[in-house]
Parts: structure tokens; C-alpha cells; sequence
């Protein structure tokens, strides 16, 4: 321990009111044993503030040995708010328990918020699915402290969730219905495995059932337009649909199935999808999964032309294609370059003329 800390070690265990204050608070930047052991002793001190400061330094410490002290803190009037945020940011499993014992008695927003930055840090844990997430959508579905409860869930993530924000799509605060479909998509996007996607996917036609089924019931209590809501959350719905095709596609390859999804959303869709193919190109890791793109190209792109040159805003429905095989070629040049392979048996196709390069270019940023 060196000399400052030594002094103000000192000053809070035997100074005034005002030097016990000050020492609590500038102790909270240092981590060595003596400290935290000088701010645990602290805690006995006959004031309530200094007792206060010296918690808000522990839980900024983040030292689990804390732990059980601060349970302690929690059953004292005047040091129990302080507690609960001083457990959530440590951020340690074994806080929950006595959180959650307490929130039975008393569901202030700081429990909520303690117990979305524990499950925060620890996502991988099983605990966290099976002890946070229920008393969150708990907290949320009986309103005890929903705006806390959303925001906790939507920064954990979890997939089992997802039938909460589904059904919340369809609520007149327009904020709370952002922060639903956000979650949402943010989950699909995060999605690290086909198991993980699939679940969130099959969660999400749970919401979808669960909010038909109540549809009736909200048409006769509802004051808004029910029928525009539902319009709303329907594009909602084919948003999800886009996001997961396009999360499935970057996982596996597999353009074919990407594009068939996207035919039935819509041209906008379709359109959107065609633009992204290249960056599921460039993202592609290896070169088995970017000849499965070539495979997936070479035996759908004459129908996806036809697709295209359906509509009326695409000048030519070879733009994209030209500059999509380019990309292609691309993509394998540099991963045969990485790999020190030189690959003879592909060559590489003519790149397109100028004019179809400035007008691609046109079309996306317009």
C-alpha cells in the first residue's frame, strides 16, 4: 500500500464526517487488498453516507469477495438501494438469489436493472435462462416495471423472450414497439449457430400465435386503430423473416434458399437481397462455402434475372448479376491468395463493361 492510500485509509477510518466522505470516494480507484479491506470495515461507521460511499466503492471495484457483505447491506434500511446497484455491477451468479428473494417483497426498478446486468454478464451461463430471464418477463408482463423490464431483456437477449417482443409489437407507444423489433432483430443478427437461429425463429411464430389468439380481446379493449396496428406489425413480421433468411444464408451458403424466401416478401425485399448477396460474398471464410455460392449462382441466377427484370425500376437485370459473378471471382482469387493455392480449374470471368459498373453504382446509392 503506498503512502496516499495509507493516508487515506487513515482519514476514513478515524476523520471527520467530511474527510471519511472524500477518503470513500477516492478509494474507489484502487484495487489492492488493503482497500477493500479498509472500505469492508468501513461499513460498521456510524454514518449512513460514509456507509453508502463505501458500498458505491465496492460494487465499482467489481471484487466478488464483496458479495456477501453487501447481501448484508441489503436487509438495512438507508443501505439497501445502494446494495442492489453495487450487486449488479459486480455482476457475480450468486447475487440473484437474495435479489430475487427481495424483489417478492419490493420490485423497485434498481432490482430489475441488477439483475439485467448480471444475466449481461454472464450470457453463457445456463442459471441465467432458468433464474433471471422468468422474473424479468415476469416484472414485464405484470407491469410492476415494464419499462425496466424491456430494457433489461432487450440487452440480455435471450431467445426465450422473443414471444414477449413478438406480442409487444402491438402496443401504442411507439418507442416501447422500436425497442421490441430491435431486440428482435438484434437477436437474429447475433445468432452464432443454425440451432440458435431455428430457436429464435420458432419463437418468434410462438409471439405470432400468441397475438392471434389475443386479437379479438384487444380489438374490443384497444382505443386505437387495431386494424392499422396489425398492418404494422404484419411488416414487422416479413422484416424478422428477411433478417433470419439473410442470417441463414451467411451462415450455410445457401443463396437459393436466401432468394426463394425473399421472392415471397416483395419486391423491395428481393431487391435488398440482391445488393446483399455480395456482402455474404465478401464475409464468405472459406473456400467450400464460396463454392457452394458459385453452385447455388451458376444454377439460379437466369431465374433471379427473370425476377428482376420484372420490374419496372431495374434498367437491366444483368447489372447486378455481372457485378455479383465479379464478385465472386473476386472473393476466390483472394482466398486462393491466402491459402497459397493458385486455382487454374476456375477462371476468371470478363468483367463487365464500364457502363453496367456506373449504372449498379447509380441503383444502390439511389
Amino acid at each position: 500500500m503506498d503512502d496516499e492510500t495509507e493516508e487515506l485509509v487513515e482519514r476514513l477510518k478515524r476523520g471527520n464526517l467530511k474527510e471519511r466522505l472524500l477518503a470513500a470516494k477516492a478509494l474507489e480507484k484502487k484495487r489492492d487488498p488493503e482497500t477493500f479491506h479498509a472500505l469492508i470495515e468501513a461499513l460498521k461507521d456510524d454514518s449512513m453516507r460514509v456507509r453508502n460511499h463505501c458500498i458505491s466503492a465496492l460494487g465499482k471495484m467489481r471484487n466478488p469477495d464483496a458479495i456477501p457483505t453487501l447481501i448484508k447491506a441489503l436487509k438495512v434500511h438507508g443501505t439497501n438501494s445502494r446494495a442492489i446497484w453495487a450487486l449488479g455491477n459486480i455482476g457475480d451468479m450468486q447475487a440473484v438469489a437474495p435479489l430475487v428473494k427481495l424483489m417478492k417483497k419490493d420490485t423497485k426498478w434498481t432490482l430489475i436493472e441488477a439483475l439485467g446486468q448480471i444475466g449481461a454478464n454472464n450470457r453463457e451461463d445456463p442459471r441465467v435462462e432458468k433464474e433471471i430471464i422468468p422474473i424479468l418477463l415476469f416484472s414485464a408482463v405484470k407491469g410492476t416495471d415494464e419499462w425496466s423490464a424491456n430494457k433489461a431483456l432487450a440487452e440480455l437477449g435471450s431467445p426465450h423472450a422473443v414471444p414477449y417482443f413478438v406480442k409487444n409489437l402491438f402496443d401504442d407507444d411507439l418507442e416501447e414497439r422500436d425497442i421490441n423489433r430491435g431486440t428482435v432483430i438484434k437477436l437474429i443478427e447475433n445468432a452464432g449457430s443454425l440451432e440458435k437461429l431455428s430457436c429464435i425463429e420458432n419463437k418468434i411464430q410462438e409471439g405470432i400465435a400468441t397475438l392471434k389468439i389475443e386479437y379479438p380481446d384487444l380489438k374490443k379493449k384497444c382505443g386505437w386503430d387495431v386494424e392499422e396496428e396489425m398492418v404494422d406489425v404484419k411488416n414487422d413480421v416479413e422484416c424478422f423473416k428477411y433478417e433470419a433468411a439473410k442470417k441463414r444464408a451467411a451462415l450455410t451458403g445457401d443463396l437459393a434458399y436466401f432468394l426463394e424466401t425473399v421472392k415471397g416478401l416483395g419486391g423491395n425485399y428481393f431487391l435488398d437481397a440482391i445488393i446483399h448477396l455480395e456482402k455474404i460474398v465478401s464475409n464468405c471464410s472459406g473456400i467450400n462455402a464460396l463454392e457452394l455460392i458459385e453452385k447455388n449462382f451458376d444454377r439460379n441466377h437466369k431465374e433471379w434475372g427473370k425476377i428482376l427484370g420484372e420490374w419496372r425500376t431495374m434498367p437491366s437485370s444483368d447489372l447486378f448479376l455481372a457485378k455479383l459473378r465479379n464478385s465472386i471471382a473476386k472473393k476466390r482469387d483472394q482466398l486462393a491468395q491466402d491459402k497459397g493455392i493458385l486455382l487454374t480449374d476456375k477462371p476468371k470471368p470478363p468483367k463487365p463493361k464500364k457502363g453496367i459498373y456506373q449504372s449498379a453504382r447509380v441503383i444502390r446509392n439511389g
